[in-house]
Formats: structure tokens, C-alpha cells, sequence
């Protein structure tokens, strides 16, 4: 009840946040807070954020009536494809209280190529409260939140920030390796 009253009021206030398309959105840096949810796809299936230990795992908020939200989509699908092989994924949470046959349908609809999970009807901190969809975090190899970005993000924007980190991953194995 409270989440549905929450989308009402945040659907009428202008929640929806579209920032200025150029890849300069709001930016807030989060503290190195631990973070996990238990949360169902579209199949009922239980997933959870610690399932992802090791990978580095974008969280995006986002709903169907938001069109920055459907606007990225399609660089989220980009990057996901582009980084799952080295141990990123992205994450679609639904902020709204669709049953499983519209979620399936909205994935369809938008070809949503990632997991999306369907909202609780508990805050997920230290991602709610929420200031605005589409909202996006980054959540660290050991389950950190590192970083948010509030409106929609491309995947240029993902890949400044995510690169590096990757980079400096394969520096350090490629270190550790011994030849002979």
C-alpha cells in the first residue's frame, strides 16, 4: 500500500527525472556502504544482489510510464552485452507494482536483454529512498555501493567509470601470472 501510494504522489510530482541528454547527469557519490536485496524476476524467481559477489553490478531503477527510463534501455542492453563476459551485469529494477504477465510483457516490449526484478514492498537500502527514476547504482565485486547517477545513463557514461576498474582488474591478474 505504502509503495503504490509512493508511486502516485511521485508519478504527479514529476519523478521522473530527464536530465540533459548529453551523459552530464546529476551525479552523487555514495559511501562504501554494503548493500543486497532478495527480489523476484518476471518468472518468480528469487534473486538476490549477493548472488552477484565477484562482478561488478549496475542496479537500475525504472518504471514503464518513464521515458528517460525506456529512453536507456537500449545502452543498458548495450553494455550488459558488451561487459558480462568480464564479470559485469546490469540489473533492471521495476519501480512499480505490475503482476508478472505485464513485467514479462514490458521486457518483451522493450527488449530488455539483462535480469529485471519486480519491486518489493520493502525499501532497499541503501537505494531507497529513491530521488528520482531513472536512478542507477553501481555496486562493487564485494557488494559495495560505489557511485549513482540520478536520470538516465549511456553506456559511454558506464564505461568511463566501469572500464578503468576492469582494466585495473586484468592488471593485477596479469601481474600474478608466473612464466616460466
Amino acid at each position: 500500500m505504502f509503495r503504490l501510494l509512493f508511486l502516485m504522489l511521485f508519478s504527479i510530482s514529476g519523478f521522473c527525472y530527464a536530465g540533459t541528454g548529453d551523459g552530464t547527469m546529476t551525479r552523487e557519490e555514495t559511501h562504501d556502504l554494503a548493500a543486497d536485496f532478495e527480489l523476484r524476476d518476471a518468472h518468480d524467481r528469487v534473486h538476490r544482489l549477493s548472488d552477484y559477489q565477484g562482478q561488478w553490478v549496475i542496479v537500475n531503477f525504472w518504471a514503464t510510464w518513464c521515458g528517460p527510463c525506456i529512453q536507456e534501455i537500449p545502452e543498458l542492453n548495450r553494455f550488459f552485452r558488451q561487459h558480462h563476459e568480464a564479470g559485469v551485469t546490469v540489473i533492471g529494477i521495476n519501480f512499480e507494482e505490475l503482476s508478472i504477465e505485464q513485467l514479462k510483457l514490458a521486457i518483451g516490449e522493450f527488449g530488455i536483454s539483462y535480469p529485471v526484478l519486480r519491486i518489493g514492498s520493502v525499501p532497499l537500502v541503501p537505494f531507497e529512498p529513491l530521488k528520482g527514476l531513472p536512478s542507477t547504482f553501481v555496486v562493487s565485486p564485494d557488494g559495495r555501493l560505489v557511485k549513482s547517477w540520478l536520470g538516465p545513463v549511456n553506456k559511454s557514461v558506464l564505461n568511463a567509470y566501469i572500464a578503468p576498474k576492469l582494466a585495473a582488474k586484468a592488471a593485477v591478474n596479469n601481474s600474478q601470472v608466473v612464466t616460466k
